[in-house]
């Protein structure tokens, strides 16, 4: 894991094989490992597909990367993934996976960036802060907006802990593996997604208040026309956001831009 550029290196074995293991690499598949860093994952990847990527923040690590796998046909970009463009590296329609050990500052914006593309990966297998981990694989019923953001584009779930005594120098926090499996069929058509993505943004900003509360805080509405819109919705407005499933959020998001107001057409979402 990057501490920007702290480092601290897996080291334990077990660890390093169990992730791999659970990635399920078939020799065939073409794999881009974000941050290799002393290279403890990338080291046993090399021989287990045919096509390797490596894509390294790190300037320190990206040449030490760079210069072990000379004349091999490893792939090394020094890049940030928060906004790589991976459309230069894989091929329109070409199957791919990614997998990696992410820094805990920029785990949240290269998950996003991922889940953005246009040509999405497989399988990805990361492992991110436990706390973040929690958040991103939460079931319905305990959402936050992280987890809402990531349902959206796929389903997440946690493989397993690791303890910071797995890695040199031990982090002060535990981590955790994750599996997220990008989906085809999305709630929304792709031209609708950002426009949702900015309703269920404000729909979280309070997210310990009530919904009608927290939907008034966030899209400055006034309290009763905030309650009108979740009854039509078919909502209890005594639920906190958190509660709502995926297809509830659909719903108060449908009545919303149904509203006859200029307000509620797209990109106009005020902010204060």
């Amino acid at each position: 894991m990057k501490k920007k550029f702290g480092q601290h290196f897996l080291t334990d074995e077990i660890i390093i094989n169990k992730i791999i293991s659970s990635a399920n690499i078939n020799f065939d598949d073409i794999l881009i490992e974000i941050g290799p860093g002393n290279g403890s994952l990338t080291n046993k990847l090399y021989s287990l597909v045919k096509k390797l990527i490596l894509v390294e923040y790190d300037e320190k690590y990206f040449n030490i990367i760079k210069n072990h796998y000379l004349d091999t046909s490893v792939e090394i970009y020094h890049d940030d993934a928060r906004n790589f463009n991976y459309s230069k590296v894989i091929k329109e329609k070409q199957p791919y996976s990614i997998i990696g050990n992410l820094p805990y500052y920029a785990s949240n914006p290269i998950i996003r960036n991922i889940l953005r593309l246009k040509h999405k990966p497989n399988n990805i297998t990361f492992m991110i802060q436990k706390e973040v981990a929690d958040q991103i694989c939460a079931n319905e019923g305990n959402f936050s907006f992280l987890s809402a953001y990531i349902n959206l584009f796929a389903r997440a779930k946690k493989l397993f802990d690791v303890s910071p005594q797995s890695f040199n120098p031990p982090p002060k926090v535990v981590s955790s593996v994750i599996e997220i499996l990008p989906v085809e069929k999305k709630i929304l058509p792709n031209d609708e997604i950002d426009k949702f993505i900015e309703f269920l943004t404000f729909g979280f900003k309070s997210p310990r208040k009530q919904i009608h509360n927290s939907l008034s805080d966030g899209l400055f509405l006034q309290l009763n026309y905030s309650k009108q819109i979740i009854d039509k919705a078919g909502i209890e407005t005594t639920r906190r956001p958190s509660t709502l499933t995926m297809s509830e959020w659909k719903k108060l998001y449908e009545i919303w831009l149904s509203l006859d107001s200029p307000r509620n057409r797209p990109g106009s979402i005020r902010r204060k």
